[in-house]
């Protein structure tokens, strides 16, 4: 054990020695494009199309190359991952047989379109540390608006996000959202949408006046497996094109995802935008290839490595599939096949006995990362000022998780307490919050599990000398959700992975019923300020 230690220090300085060498090689940077999302708008004699477009970067040098070679397959592709550099719309404007082009920079994906002082706006929304950022059609150009304004355009279509499809109900993809489209189409707007990324061609038909247009997204032809890497593979190239009025008339490309480009270092950074550069380095490559290429050839010899080399990259694939935000479209039941819609009505009318009230049904959707479908029921009691949500979930490859629910309160100060009966896991554990508390009530009923939860409200607001928020609005829900999933990724970047999945084991040997985070220590030191002096 001894001599197999002092091996692996050794290597270690070895790949040291070289990572810092291969640092000071020069690094080349590649971007390329691909849309995610086509929309078009029309009424009367003018159309708008609207292509949303996702740009990628890798930064590599000759080392992290000839390295990435040497490693099984999984491991090369996560090595030369692309980062997501930035977001950004194309809008295109059609009157009288003319087209005309204007960049949207800083638009997220899947925007809104609102109808604001008879004209036409177009949002993105706002998450964590990025303002919303929007444009405004004045009859001959888009103009930005400013962040206050974006934000004032975003409140019109407040919980109402876009979804990744509105195709027919016939087709093989269905959109759950409706009221963002009705609002358009009382203002005379007609509104489509689609998805463009896969191997699968789709076409809008629309008219303007007397004349039939015909907007198309024209998939690659589908490579043969193992022909192409594996991101490409993920992220193909597509074109869209234009064509009308009359079918003699060709098509016109308007838009054609472009392959990886080479580019300098000044122009990859200012291709990054604000939200993206967090976190990312990119000489990152360097260090983790150079030590993995060498403890791969260690494994079948030291077999603890294997435990340490997954150790060492938990973190990192935990904060990759941790996504950056969420939207929260309005969801269906018929959307969900699986869904326990028997237990959903019977809890719904157990809680409006109760008092409380529904918000709405919607989905919660990452911006990036793994997706896992969920069905999620808000509702709201007006008298305790609490929540409930009631949901879901459906893992791909195993069958739908039971469904469940909780009952949460905001409280002042950046407080929050929630109240379940489903089990905790070990990773939501390893994610706690010093503000946020939780109890864990197993097989208790739903009117028990309220008086409990509104007891144990009381007892920790009074002692903290807080209350709790009256707001019981979607926005503030979703407000609440969305600052919790930031300090969570902020809390996981910070942690030590070591202890973090020491916690974690402990944890799942002898599972806790409660997390009381700084709730205790506070409350004494409220109750007892004498006994803890104050820092100068």
């Amino acid at each position: 054990m001894k001599k197999a230690l002092v091996v692996f220090l050794v290597l270690v300085a070895f790949a040291s020695a070289v990572t810092f060498a291969a640092r000071r090689l020069p690094v080349h940077y590649a971007v390329r494009s691909r849309p995610i999302r086509l929309a078009r708008l029309s009424r009367g004699e003018e159309a708008f199309i609207f292509i949303e477009e996702q740009r990628w970067g890798r930064a590599s040098s000759v080392a992290t190359d000839e390295v990435s070679k040497l490693l099984p397959r999984m491991l090369r592709h996560l090595a030369t991952a692309p980062d997501l550099l930035s977001s950004h719309a194309i809008a295109f404007h059609l009157t009288e047989g003319k087209l005309e082009q204007f960049e949207l920079p800083n638009m997220g994906a899947y925007a809104h379109f609102v109808i604001s002082e008879r004209t036409l706006c177009v949002v993105s929304s706002e998450y964590s540390n990025v303002a919303a950022a929007g444009f405004r059609w004045t009859g001959s150009e888009f103009v930005a608006v400013s962040p206050n304004e974006a934000a004032e355009l975003l409140s019109l279509v407040s919980g109402t996000a876009i979804t990744p499809s509105d195709e027919d109900n016939n087709s093989e993809m269905v959109s759950p959202f409706q009221r963002e489209k009705e609002i358009l189409a009382g203002q005379g707007w007609d509104y489509k949408h689609f998805p463009t990324y896969g191997y699968k061609d789709k076409a809008i038909q629309f008219k303007l006046q007397d004349a039939e247009f015909t907007l198309a997204f024209h998939a690659p032809p589908k490579p043969a497996p193992g022909s192409q890497d594996f991101y490409s593979a993920l992220m193909p190239a597509g074109s869209i094109a234009l064509s009308g009025p009359g079918s003699d008339r060709p098509e016109r490309v308007i838009y054609r995802a472009p392959e990886w480009e080479a580019v300098s270092q000044a122009q990859y950074l200012s291709l990054e935008s604000p939200s993206n550069r967090e976190g990312r380095v990119l000489a990152r490559h360097s260090s983790p290839l150079v030590l993995a290429s060498l403890l791969i050839y260690l494994l079948p010899a030291f077999p603890f490595l294997r435990w340490l080399l997954m150790v060492l990259t938990l973190k990192r694939k935990i904060l990759k599939n941790l996504p950056n935000t969420y939207g929260f479209p309005p969801a269906r039941v018929e959307q969900f096949p699986k869904l326990d819609q028997a237990g959903l009505q019977k809890i719904t009318q157990d809680f409006e006995a109760l008092g409380f009230t529904k918000l709405m049904d919607f989905s919660m959707v990452p911006d990036s990362g793994q997706y896992i479908p969920a069905f999620s029921r808000l509702m709201a009691h007006p008298r305790h000022h609490c929540f409930v949500e009631i949901f879901q979930i459906f893992p791909a490859k195993k069958g739908p998780m039971p469904l469940t629910y909780n009952i949460s309160s905001n409280l002042h100060h950046g407080w929050s307490f929630s109240s379940g009966v489903r089990k905790t896991m070990a990773l939501s554990y390893m994610m706690r919050l010093p503000k946020c508390l939780w109890v864990y009530m197993p097989g208790v009923g739903r009117s028990e599990l309220l008086t409990g939860h509104l007891a144990r409200r009381n007892q920790i607001t009074n002692d903290l000398g807080i209350s709790a928020s009256t707001d019981m609005s979607i926005e503030a829900y979703q407000a609440c959700v969305l600052q919790r999933h930031a300090e969570r990724r902020a809390a996981i970047q910070k942690k030590n992975i070591f202890f973090g999945l020491g916690e974690a084991l402990a944890f799942k040997l002898r599972p806790k019923h409660e997390w009381l985070g700084d709730y205790p220590k506070q409350a004494a030191q409220k109750r007892e300020p004498w006994k803890y002096p104050a820092r100068a």
